[in-house]
């Protein structure tokens, strides 16, 4: 009697939770896509470093930065250790 008593606690309070995140809120009516999207637009990229700037469809800005490579010198090659075995074994190019 206690092993059904349980299951059907339980089976109940399964259903309750479902039936709790069945519910959604009311969710506003996107806004019009604009008449005209502007194109991406390259910001000045200063010290190696690459800004580059757009709108999408949905009226939100996306910028994306971007470093240049790192030099192949041997105080970087200190800071950044080559990943691959080959990169670990040869000696740095840069000044």
């Amino acid at each position: 009697m206690l092993i059904k008593t349980i299951c059907t606690t339980a089976a109940a309070m399964a259903l309750l939770t479902g039936a709790a995140h069945a519910q959604t809120a009311a969710q506003p009516e996107p806004a019009p896509p604009p008449a005209q999207t502007p194109a991406a637009t390259p910001a000045a990229s200063s010290a190696g470093l690459q800004v580059t700037s757009s709108v999408d469809a949905s009226g939100t800005t996306v910028r994306t930065f971007t470093n240049g490579p790192v030099p192949d010198t041997a105080e970087n090659r200190k800071k950044f250790p080559p990943l691959s075995a080959t990169g670990r074994n040869t000696k740095p190019q840069g000044r």
